[in-house]
Parts: structure tokens; sequence; C-alpha cells
């Protein structure tokens, strides 16, 4: 049998109405909730709901949705007198519940949206209107959060509702939607840059396909830049590197080949059986040197070696015999950047390769596009480019990139 109340002081539940402002509120999980409503059941209503003298509930929602489900009555209540009500409901869900920085953000971001003025805009990440950036600091110091935190929110909640509810209710953190929301946006900009640019220009060709069924004329290339995928299952595809090599470039041109480190026997097995066994044919694609590929930026744990990692090898394999310059076998990556493809490689250590390896007008492929850090940097820095990949959204991707350049010329 439930225990409806602990005290003499009872109001009607049907004569309770909840403030709005509790709507701004994130609900309590699901798993919260059921703790709650059966320690209401076993225990009865401990702490009492707060209204106003109308019986409007000010703080107690979740108490009071338990003993409507556990058919009680009337529950023990607190009579509060406020003049701004709003305010006091506010207050105490930020006092009382347990929210994180990210939930009391997203509840700030609500109250501003709320009590914003009708047909008022502003910037989605950097509000320029002076009462814009009044609301932020009044809200953030209404919910004892960075003004920063609230910026964030607010983006969320502009641009993606469904994601801040679940920021609001802690099942996602700020970052990650914020992260989520940006990369929306930049995908709905990329739609609309690329939706007339051809996936052949004068100084470029995107290919979707397997990158042994592409129509390169053979002896075109002058170099190849690329960074295969990694895992043991993507080790065959160095062969069909090796083979592609052999056909597309020129004579004395060169394959610049990242790897990883766990399987470099393996793939310098597959570069040298992808067209030959061992031969002396000075014509053949052959190895040359490996080039180390610096990334302090972004250094890595390979916890089944023990080891930190800085570093990538770039295997350097010629069709005949270079005739280039002298080359250090150092490249420099300045910084990381994940952003267009989770294998990506920065711009920096790309054209620290690019430089040392071709000069303008040199036509480079690179047949693992990814998200097209290759082709942006040949394209600004005057090479030609071939890119080629089985994704259709690495060409789409690659296409929003190069776009501004292509345009520009």
């Amino acid at each position: 049998m439930a225990a409806e109340a602990v005290t003499d002081d009872l109001y009607p539940i049907d004569r309770i109405t909840e403030h709005p402002a509790l709507d701004l509120v994130p609900n309590m999980r699901a798993a919260e909730f059921a703790d709650l409503r059966n320690d209401i059941e076993e225990r009865g209503i401990q702490v009492p709901v707060e209204l106003t003298a109308d019986g409007v509930l000010l703080d107690g929602r979740h108490r009071l949705r338990a003993a409507r489900e556990l058919r009680f009555h009337a529950v023990p209540f607190r009579l509060v007198e406020t003049d701004d009500a709003e305010a006091y409901v506010l207050k105490a869900a930020v006092l009382r519940r347990h929210l994180t920085d990210d939930q009391r953000a997203m509840l700030a971001a609500k109250w501003k949206a709320q009590n914003k003025q009708q047909g008022a805009r502003s910037d989605l990440t950097s509000p320029q209107r002076c009462g814009e950036v009044d609301a932020v600091r009044e809200s953030a110091e209404t919910f004892q959060v960075p003004r920063r935190k609230v910026d964030e929110a607010t983006t969320v909640l502009r641009a993606a509702p469904e994601v801040a509810e679940r920021v609001a209710t802690g099942e996602v953190k700020l970052k990650d939607a914020v992260r989520e929301v940006k990369r929306e946006q930049r995908q709905e900009e990329n739609a609309a840059r690329v939706a007339t640019l051809p996936d052949v220009g004068e100084r470029y060709r995107l290919l979707c396909c397997d990158l042994l069924e592409t129509d390169i004329e053979p002896e075109s290339i002058d170099c190849i830049i690329t960074d295969p995928p990694y895992p043991e299952e993507f080790l065959p595809t160095y062969r069909s590197l090796a083979a592609l090599a052999e056909t597309v470039l020129k004579p004395g041109g060169s394959l610049l080949a990242m790897a990883g480190h766990c399987h470099l026997p393996s793939v310098i097995h597959h570069l040298e059986n992808g067209v030959y066994p061992f031969t002396e044919d000075a014509a053949a694609l052959h190895y040359q040197w490996i080039l180390a590929y610096l990334m302090p930026a972004s250094e890595a744990a390979n916890w089944s070696r023990k080891v930190m990692t800085e570093w990538k090898p770039v295997l350097w394999y010629v069709k005949g015999s270079y005739s280039g310059e002298m080359v250090r076998d150092v490249a420099h990556s300045r910084q990381a950047d994940k952003e267009h493809h989770h294998w990506g490689q920065s711009e920096s250590g790309m054209a620290d390769l690019i430089e040392k390896f071709t000069k303008p007008g040199d036509t480079i492929l690179d047949p693992f596009l990814g998200g097209g850090t290759t082709g942006l940097v040949a394209l600004k820095l005057n090479r030609l480019f071939v890119g080629v990949d089985v994704d259709p959204t690495c060409i789409e991707t690659t296409k929003a990139r190069i776009a501004d350049i292509v345009r520009g010329e």
C-alpha cells in the first residue's frame, strides 16, 4: 500500500498546475525516475513540493508525476511567495538538481531563447548585438555556467533542437553536440559549394572508382603521394598501388606511400610483388628510401608494441632512375587534421612532401583521396592533380575544399 504523505499540510493534486518554466528543465532519466517513484511508493514524499498561493507548481515536478502515477489524491507542499516565479523555478533547478555544466548551459540557452524579443536575430556562434551579449551574460550568471558554454549551447539549440534536448538530459556532451552541428552545417555548405563544380576541371580530375579501374593515361603522372588505409585487411591495396604506379608514372617518377609501423614488412612485400618478382629491370618500380613523416602534434600510443610514436614511414619508390634534386628524408606535419576524414593528414605535411618531390606544373596523383588534402595543397602550390576514391563522399568533400581555388582561377 502506497504511503501518501508524511505531513498534515496536503494539497489536492487535481488543483495543481505546473509553471511553464518547468518545461525548460530537463527531465530525469528513466532509471532515476523509476528509483524516485519506488522510494515514494515505499516511504511517501519526503520533500514537499513547492507551490504558489493559487496552486502553481514551482518545484517538485517529478515528485508530483510519481504521486499521480501512484494515484495519490494529495501531496505535501510548501507555500512560496515570490515576485519572479520563473526565476525561482530555474534557480531551484540549478541548485537542487545535480546538473552538469553542459546541462546548465543548455538550460541557460533555453531560458535566454524564451525571453528573447520576437523577431530579434544574431549570429549563431558569435553574438553581435549588445542585447544578445547582455542576455548571454545574464543567463550565464543565473545558471552559474561560463558564458562560452552558453554561446555553444545556443548554437546547438538553434541549429538542432533534438540534439539540444539530448544535451539537456545529459545523454550527449555539449562539445560533441557542437561538433555534430558544425559537421552538419559544413555538409550543407559543401553541398551548395559543389553543386555546379564538375568532377573534371582544367587543373584537376576526380575519379570515383577503384584505383585499378581508372582511365589515367600511362606515363602521365609525375608523382604519386598517398596515404592508404593501414589495418591488416587493407594490406593488399599496396599491391594494387604498385601496379598502378608501374603503369601511370612517368619514367623517373616517384611513389610516396605512407604506412603504419605494425605491418611495415608486409607493406613492403606487397609493394615489391605488385608488379614483379624481384627483378634487375632498371625501368621497373623499385625501392629508393624511407622518409620519416614527423607528427609532434598527434603522437599516438601503440599499446600492443609498447611504443609512443611521433612519426610514420613514407615509403619512396621510383620508376626507373631518379634524377631529381637531393632531398632530406624528413617531412614535417605541424598539426593534426582529422576534420575532413578520420584518416586525414595535415596540409602542412602534404605541402612538405609536394614541395620536396615536385615542381609547379607537375601532375600529382592520390589514389586514396580521402578528405582531399593532397589535392587541395597541390592546387594551392600550382600543381595539377588527379584524385581517385571508391567513396563518392570523398569526391564531394574534395570538390567542396577545392571550389574556391578552382573558381578563383
